[in-house]
């Protein structure tokens, strides 16, 4: 459901290029039938969830459920004793729908394109993993207080965002009054994209833009924290993507358990310039032909 609402939501849509015709137009073309189907889905799952836990009495399914939907209900029960206007269902179904939705498809995206690259580059495969392995020497399991010490893996992080942002296209900005940008005049109302994907790729800031290499962040204070307008895979100002500790979290801490973990080699007879790196555009560029790797334990301890 989430992939299927991620390409409704980033598809090509005709009725947003004729707003006077966009009932119509997205009937034809079937895109009205294929939201209201998802929907329908999404709140199904949702209606069913809240009633599980209302049906459990407060606390859901027991003293120790303090699960976040769980929570919510409890509030959603509050609300409605105390007859006050505040959280709804529907509340609830949107705030579930942004827990679910928000970053997941991103970060699983990151980390594939982290492997496809990665196993594409077996001197930064074999440098990442030592790093790993040594900061995490005597543990099955690579944990968030070892992260600070992984500086390669780091910049390995930072060049995929470079390479392959999650966001080809940051949310539309609004200009709000008339501008001159660049020698361009910019009128009021214009709706402008930042294509961070072409800023990653930039040959006049970057070294060789489309190789992949990690070293080239080694020393350098460029970060994405929206402070360095060559690197801005989440934004910038007031707009930027309040998501980013969650995201760098979870990508680091993932791919350092699967290089921990685990040794990484391409199939049998599947040579490093034949992986298929093409791109499928939408809400979050997703590798178009699915990467195959072959993992094997690998002996820790």
């Amino acid at each position: 459901m989430i992939s299927r609402t991620a390409e409704l939501l980033g598809g090509f849509v005709a009725g947003d290029f004729f707003p006077s015709a966009h009932r119509w137009l997205n009937a034809i073309t079937g895109v009205q039938g294929r939201l209201e189907k998802n929907f329908k889905e999404m709140d199904s799952l949702f209606e069913r969830e809240i009633k599980a836990r209302e049906s459990a009495g407060r606390g859901g399914g027991g003293a120790d459920d303090d699960t976040f939907t769980t929570i919510l209900v409890n509030l959603l029960r509050e609300e409605k004793s105390d007859n006050e206007v505040g959280l709804t269902r529907d509340g609830v179904k949107a705030l579930l729908l942004d827990l679910l939705f928000g970053g997941t498809d991103a970060m699983a995206e990151a980390m594939v394109w982290a492997m496809a690259e990665l196993a594409r580059t077996p001197r930064a495969l074999a440098r990442a993993q030592e790093e790993v392995r040594r900061v995490a020497a005597g543990k099955r399991h690579v944990d968030e207080g070892d992260l600070e010490r992984l500086s390669y893996l780091h910049a390995v992080v930072k060049e995929i965002f470079r390479l392959h942002p999650v966001a080809a296209l940051l949310l539309p900005r609004e200009c709000q009054q008339r501008c001159r940008v660049a020698g361009y005049d910019v009128a009021a109302g214009t709706r402008v994209y930042i294509n961070v994907w072409s800023i990653g790729r930039d040959a006049g800031t970057w070294d060789k833009p489309e190789e992949f290499r990690p070293e080239r962040f080694e020393g350098s204070p460029i970060d994405y924290l929206g402070q360095h307008f060559e690197l801005v895979p989440f934004g910038s100002g007031r707009r930027i993507c309040m998501g980013i500790p969650m995201a760098e979290a979870v990508v680091e801490l993932t791919l350092a358990n699967l290089l921990h973990g685990f040794d990484w080699a391409l199939p049998m007879g599947v040579r490093r310039e034949e992986v298929d790196m093409g791109e499928v555009f939408g809400i979050v560029v997703r590798k178009k032909e699915p990467l195959v790797l072959v993992a094997t334990p690998a002996k820790l301890l």
